[in-house]
């Protein structure tokens, strides 16, 4: 444990009959507690929102005391969009982010490949596969306390999508560095394109990548969003001759983008290895990341990307996945890390309460 900044652990006390609730098309390997990837706090750190890896529904957890979220509600998404079909399963959800009006989610957009079991010579377990759902870039409507369809003045929506694909796939498919790599259906934990941050500000929207890692050198993604048609977004032209985005090349020590979040107008960034390795988890603080130029290089540097500590990792477990800022009460600040395969020491005796960790930030 990390005790030079670690201050406190929480419990995430889930609901033991979750499985037996909408959604139906949910059929994960693990309990939602082993594979949480992205977290965010509503109303003052009220209400704790999870997603998971293997889920088609977002959770939602209710402060109890300072220690414990519980009152587990679940919202499944097929409840709440238009474009969305549950059989298409996991959603591999790797960022939520609040705007004040709208709980944005976005999906991995990659490819899988099945774990390699026994020996994988015989069989097809080495094949390449897709999941529409993972192509999904959405907001909800969030009000009070529920995440609903629709109101009077709100909607929910997605970004323009196609079979296995959608807008901002589209056009990243020819871009001169990503292009390539998208095109070769290369899958995410094999270095492929693999969305793991979301983060939203000021109406920008920055997305990190997981992978591809190139030359050691991570990427950023920036959009903007504007409605298309009801229920419907797309990307505005934003960077050099019409350009619906923009690149920003960071150097995170040869890792990729596993998270992302705002400490006021900085970029925290959780970094970590491209593949399913047991490596460095680090945080960085990058300034003010909208003032980058597009397809501009940061290095690291105490004024503007600079490394704020490492976040420890167990063997073959406990890898952080997603981050927050934490609210305090107090003038300190902090993050909450939740966990992918947390270790036993995590978990309680019946799989249904994990223990988060809370770290001051420098």
């Amino acid at each position: 444990m990390n005790t030079s900044h670690f201050i406190k652990q929480l419990q995430l006390k889930f609901d033991a009959t979750y499985l037996e609730k909408e959604p139906k098309y949910s059929d994960p390997e693990k309990p939602i507690t082993e594979q949480l990837s992205a977290a965010v706090f509503t109303e003052n750190g009220q209400y704790l929102w999870l997603a998971a890896d293997e889920e088609v529904a977002i959770e939602r957890l209710e402060k109890l005391d300072d220690h414990t979220y519980g009152n587990h509600q679940r919202f499944a998404i097929q409840n709440l969009l238009d474009d969305f079909d549950p059989e298409q399963k996991e959603i591999d959800i790797e960022g939520l982010d609040y705007d004040g009006q709208y709980l944005w989610l976005i999906g991995s957009h990659s490819s899988k490949r099945k774990k390699a079991k026994e020996n994988p010579i015989k069989g097809k377990q080495l094949t390449v596969s897709f999941d529409g759902n993972r192509y999904l870039l959405a907001r909800i409507p969030l009000v009070g306390e529920k995440l609903v369809k629709t109101t009077e003045t709100i909607h929910s929506a997605v970004l323009k999508r196609g079979t296995n694909t959608n807008e901002l796939i589209q056009v990243l498919s020819q871009d001169p560095y990503l292009g390539e790599i998208i095109s070769s259906n290369l899958p995410g934990k094999d270095n492929g394109f693999d969305i793991e941050g979301f983060v939203l500000q000021y109406h920008k929207i920055l997305i990190g990548l997981r992978g591809p890692v190139l030359r050691g050198i991570a990427i950023l993604i920036e959009i903007e969003l504007e409605e298309f048609a009801s229920g419907v977004l797309t990307l505005k032209p934003i960077g050099s001759e019409g350009k619906r985005y923009k690149l920003h090349f960071v150097d995170l020590n040869g890792l990729g983008i596993r998270e992302l979040c705002f400490k006021e107008n900085n970029l925290l960034i959780l970094a970590g290895p491209t593949m399913s390795l047991d490596a460095s988890m680090r945080l960085f603080e990058l300034n003010n990341p909208f003032k980058l130029q597009e397809n501009s290089l940061t290095e690291q540097d105490d004024k503007i990307l600079k490394l704020l500590f490492e976040i420890p990792h167990g063997f073959q477990n406990d890898r952080a996945e997603g981050i927050t800022i934490y609210p305090n009460t107090n003038s300190t600040q902090s993050i909450l890390v939740v966990y992918d395969t947390p270790n036993k020491q995590r978990l309680s005796d019946n799989e249904f309460t994990v223990l988060a960790d809370v770290f001051e930030l420098p």
